[in-house]
């Protein structure tokens, strides 16, 4: 058990994490490894290494995305890196909240404990802001109800954009997902040097916020 945390805690084996982690949440499904499971894991690798600050992953529906990079990421970071603190949001704070909650079910697994159970304990547990003694901690959100005053080292937006709201296109919707991202998000990161901000959707529009933000150096 030892040597199997040693190395799943090492750089670039986010991947192999995912894969041994997989049953703790879906018990009876099999795992199906894929090349884009494997290049968006690449690239949160560079992110946890400090090498990439600002991230977009844009993949269709059911690929994997969300559970790639809000679910299984936090937890794998915290193996090695307990102190980080998330800021994660979603278009609803039930679905944020869902997602937080997911991530924390895998770090409270007995598999992840007799792992890793040595390096942090959690101290609060809510649904939707959670921290262990280490200092780390993890906030879920919505644009509609954001908590002021929390930053994060990891700024995770995990569609920010119900894809099938019939008003998911609307000058509306698209200016007031940029807006709440110009006014809330850009002031919630904790550190400059080490802070990193994940953008997950497929694209909607030439004016959604993955554009929006690409425009926002």
């Amino acid at each position: 058990i030892r040597e199997e945390a040693e190395r799943l805690s090492q750089p670039h084996s986010l991947p192999a994490f995912i894969h041994k982690a997989w049953p703790v949440l879906k018990p009876q499904e099999i795992y199906q490894q894929n090349s884009h499971i494997d290049a968006t894991c690449e690239y949160l690798e560079a992110v946890s290494a400090g090498e990439i600050k600002r991230l977009q992953v844009w993949l269709p529906p059911a690929m994997m995305k969300t559970g790639t990079v809000s679910v299984f990421w936090h937890a794998w970071e915290w193996t090695h890196m307990p102190w980080l603190r998330y800021w994660t949001a979603s278009y609803e704070t039930r679905l944020a909240g869902r997602m937080s909650v997911m991530s924390r079910d895998v770090m409270q697994s007995v598999w992840y404990q007799e792992r890793w159970g040595d390096v942090f304990s959690f101290i609060r547990e809510g649904e939707h802001y959670y921290g262990n003694d280490q200092g780390g901690t993890r906030l879920a959100t919505a644009p509609k109800s954001t908590r002021t005053g929390e930053h994060g080292h990891r700024i995770i937006i995990d569609d920010p954009i119900n894809f099938a709201a019939a008003d998911a296109t609307s000058r509306v919707v698209l200016e007031g997902t940029n807006e709440w991202y110009d006014g809330s998000v850009q002031g919630s990161k904790a550190d400059p040097e080490i802070s990193a901000e994940v953008i997950i959707m497929q694209r909607l529009h030439e004016n959604d916020l993955p554009a929006h933000a690409m425009e926002v150096l």
